[in-house]
């Protein structure tokens, strides 16, 4: 007994000498590894805007949008490292303006090519508050124009329409640049005249291809009820047919439009009406449904506003709404403020749904279940807000390969990018002098049905810790099932005889009936860790459970002795599989019988 008398007393000596020092980051919450707050603001010369963003392979981000140069706007693109900081090496500054005709001139949109090129559209304005057309740039990875393309990196329509623009870019598998925007047409072929469905596409070298449509472009009109339309995003389903989606501008309201093309630019038939349909969701009623992303059975989601609340989507195939989504193939979300909607969505690898967008004056994000009910593990029971400090706006938002997410935007007409963490519980990353603890316990009120795993860790030596909890799924050792909580550890290497010192504490909700402290396992990399054999404080073996404690509330406290960080998780032993041996209890085995005092290991049952 006296040894666990003098681990508590140690384990409370840390505890007072070294005050913890909590996480700064939840589910949902800013990643705080990114530019040390989570968020970058970025000036150029004032009233800027950033409007869609895409990640790098090697997880560098562009950001794409405005900026106003006194006169005029100008395309403006930035590229900053992963950790959040301007790339120097792009543009000699991390920054580039692009000015075609000295009018303005908006990017809307940006895509990475698989050579690392970017590809920019949007719209160049040929003269003051004169007709403006379809614009496309595409850069080197070091931010100088590719001069490949249409002989010196830009490239602009041809049309003789009073207005055209580009907002949303997708690059096919041959590698061919589709735009998908609108365009003025006077008249139509009925007589009438107003902005329909358009989408262009360019060859890989800037030339149009006139292979596409009518000589490189479709456009498409919704019939005489509907005065207007805009395609605001395009994707590709995984056959590389074209899916738009935009407004249908009526006299009483406004209406969610989408069309299917075939590769070749024409409509398909077999989606909605002749390839295109219009939904009304709620009649007479303020609604605009104009973001889009595919899942990767094809369903449609589209995301936008429905009476100043966010709302979500899911067309299946043909164009009909889905009704395995929320009953009705649609579902509204209200984050308590009278002015509210979704301008950016993306899936996750898991199917899960993120929506991006406004809610009053503060960014907005929600998580949706595939089945359209939100996802309580995210932010506050699905969805958060965050102030970056002015009037916030998410344009776009997409996720990294780790599952991180990135949002662009703008906040007091300044660029801004942002990220959030996806499936973390809670993440830190603090430089400590020797001994120091840290924590992800932020509350420090222990764990929690919403956040089931706290990890503290104290370090012999000076240096850089890390933590992050996560909710990913992982294999462990065969007999053993996974209970949650992957857990990255990151810090400087100890040794055996002074050890990293870990200690998890699990919220009884996490622990299934009929287990116990003592059947609750860690696994370093997906393996088992056993019990500490060695002298008090020793990990021996290396790693090992030093101690597990029942607390009064019923979560359980593990601590674990180890000379290196590493990847931890929790689970616990399946029916069938190996009794638990804490050989620690075998300390206590002075009292038992000759046999069990010779083999106190053997007396525990193992």
């Amino acid at each position: 007994m006296k040894h666990k008398l003098f681990r508590l007393i140690f384990v409370t000596i840390i505890a007072l000498l070294f005050p913890l020092r909590p996480a700064q980051a939840v589910t949902g919450g800013l990643d705080t590894t990114f530019d040390s707050d989570g968020k970058v603001l970025t000036s150029t010369a004032g009233f800027d805007e950033a409007r869609s963003l895409a990640v790098q392979s090697d997880g560098k981000i562009v950001v794409v949008g405005s900026a106003f140069n006194g006169s005029f706007f100008d395309m403006a693109i930035a590229r900053y490292l992963a950790n959040g900081s301007l790339d120097t090496s792009f543009d000699t500054d991390g920054l580039k303006t692009i000015d075609f005709a000295g009018q303005d001139d908006l990017a809307n949109s940006v895509a990475i090519q698989s050579n690392g090129k970017i590809v920019v559209a949007g719209s160049s304005e040929l003269a003051n508050n004169g007709p403006s057309r379809f614009a496309i740039v595409r850069l080197n990875s070091d931010g100088s124009f590719d001069t490949s393309f249409d002989s010196d990196g830009k490239a602009i329509s041809s049309s003789t329409s009073i207005d055209e623009a580009a907002h949303s870019l997708v690059i096919d598998s041959n590698g061919r640049l589709i735009l998908g925007g609108y365009r003025y047409i006077s008249p139509r072929a009925n007589g009438t005249s107003g902005y329909d469905f358009t989408l262009m596409r360019f060859k890989a070298n800037g030339n149009i291809d006139t292979a596409f449509g009518t000589s490189g472009t479709t456009s498409t009109y919704f019939g005489t009820t509907i005065a207007n339309t805009i395609i605001n995003s395009i994707s590709l389903q995984s056959d590389g047919k074209i899916i738009a989606v935009g407004e249908a501008q009526k006299p009483s309201d406004i209406d969610l439009a989408v069309a299917r093309y075939n590769t070749d630019g024409s409509l398909d038939n077999t989606f909605g009406t002749s390839g295109s349909t219009t939904l009304d969701i709620a009649v007479d009623s303020f609604q605009a449904l104009n973001n889009l992303a595919i899942q990767t059975d094809d369903k449609i989601i589209v995301g936008g506003f429905l009476n100043s609340d966010f709302a979500l989507a899911r067309l299946l195939t043909n164009g009909a709404l889905d009704t395995t989504f929320d009953a009705d193939g649609i579902v509204t979300t209200d984050f308590g403020s009278l002015d509210e909607g979704i301008r950016g969505i993306a899936v996750q690898t898991d199917g899960k749904i993120l929506a991006g967008g406004v809610s009053a004056t503060d960014f907005a994000l929600a998580r949706y279940n595939s089945n359209g009910t939100l996802d309580s593990s995210f932010g506050q029971v699905g969805k958060t807000t965050t102030d970056f400090g002015g009037f916030d706006i998410v344009n776009d938002i997409t996720t990294q390969s780790d599952g991180r997410i990135n949002i662009a935007g703008t906040s007091n007409h300044d660029f801004v990018l942002g990220r959030f963490m996806h499936d973390a519980y809670e993440t830190l990353t603090q430089t400590v002098s020797a001994g120091d603890t840290v924590t992800t316990d932020s509350e420090l009120n222990g764990a929690t049905a919403s956040d089931p795993i706290e990890t503290t860790l104290t370090s012999p030596l000076a240096g850089t810790l890390s933590i992050e909890e996560s909710t990913a799924t992982v294999g462990l050792t065969s007999g053993y099932t996974f209970l949650g909580g992957k857990i990255v550890v990151t810090a400087p290497t100890a040794t055996a005889l002074t050890p990293l010192i870990l200690v998890f504490q699990i919220d009884s909700s996490l622990i299934p009936a009929g287990q116990t402290k003592d059947t609750i396992q860690i696994f370093r990399n997906g393996v088992l860790v056993p019990a500490c054999t060695g002298a008090i404080g020793v990990a021996l073996p290396d790693p090992c459970v030093s101690e597990r404690v029942l607390l009064a509330d019923s979560d359980v406290k593990i601590t674990v002795l180890t000379s290196t960080a590493s990847s931890w998780d929790v689970g616990v032993a399946n029916a069938t599989s190996p009794t638990y041996c804490d050989h620690s209890q075998a300390t206590d085995n002075a009292s038992g019988t000759a046999e069990e005092k010779a083999n106190p290991i053997s007396a525990l049952g193992c």
